[in-house]
C-alpha cells in the first residue's frame, strides 16, 4: 500500500463514520507531531522502507544543491587521473603517513595548489562535479527502487538491484554525507 509522505490518507475519513473519523484525525494529528519532534511517525514505523525511499532522495538532492566540499578521496582519485599533467609521480604527491597527520596532509594539498594553480583548480571541479552526480545517482536509484520498476515487466527484480546498488553505495559514502 503505497501512500504520499502525508499523514491525513482521504481513504481514512468517512461522513458515514464521523466518530472514527474524529479519533482518526486526532491520530493524524499526533502523527504530524512525531515528525515534527522525532522525524518519523508511527505510520512511517510500519512502512519504514517506503519511508527511506521516498524521504532520502530529497534529502540527498538537497544536500547536493548545498555542498560546499566533496570527499578527500574524490580528489585523491582526480589527481591520480592527471598525474601525467602535474609531471611527478604518485609516489610524490601520497605519502603514506600523511592521512594520519591532518595537518601535513592538508599543507600537502595546498602546495599542489600553488604549484599547479589551473590544473589544481581543474582537478577541484571534476571532484566537485563527481561528487555531485554521486549523490544524485545514488538518490535515482533509490527513487527507481520505489517507483519505476512497477512500470516494467521485470519490475521486482530490477527494483532489487536498484535497491542493493543504492544501498552499496550509501554505505561507502556514508561517511562523507557531512558539508
Amino acid at each position: 500500500m503505497q501512500h504520499t509522505s502525508s499523514v491525513f490518507y482521504l481513504s481514512d475519513y468517512s461522513i458515514r463514520r464521523p466518530i472514527s473519523s474524529i479519533l482518526q484525525f486526532f491520530s493524524d494529528l499526533k502523527c504530524c507531531l512525531d515528525r515534527i519532534r522525532k522525524g518519523y511517525c508511527e505510520k512511517d514505523l510500519w512502512e519504514i522502507d517506503t519511508w527511506f525511499l521516498n524521504v532520502m532522495p530529497d534529502m540527498l538532492e538537497e544536500f547536493n544543491r548545498c555542498k560546499n566540499s566533496y570527499p578527500q578521496t574524490f580528489l585523491e582519485q582526480y589527481i591520480q587521473k592527471h598525474e601525467k599533467e602535474l609531471s611527478v609521480s604518485k609516489e610524490k604527491f601520497f605519502i603514506p603517513d600523511a592521512r594520519e597527520f591532518p595537518e601535513l596532509y592538508e599543507k600537502f594539498f595546498i602546495s599542489i595548489a600553488r604549484e599547479f594553480p589551473e590544473l589544481y583548480e581543474k582537478i577541484e571541479t571534476e571532484a566537485h562535479e563527481a561528487w555531485g552526480s554521486t549523490l544524485l545517482e545514488m538518490a535515482d536509484l533509490m527513487r527507481k527502487s520505489w517507483c519505476d520498476g512497477w512500470k516494467l515487466k521485470d519490475g521486482w527484480e530490477y527494483r532489487l538491484q536498484c535497491r542493493k546498488k543504492a544501498l552499496e553505495m550509501f554505505q561507502t559514502y556514508f561517511n562523507d554525507l557531512w558539508d
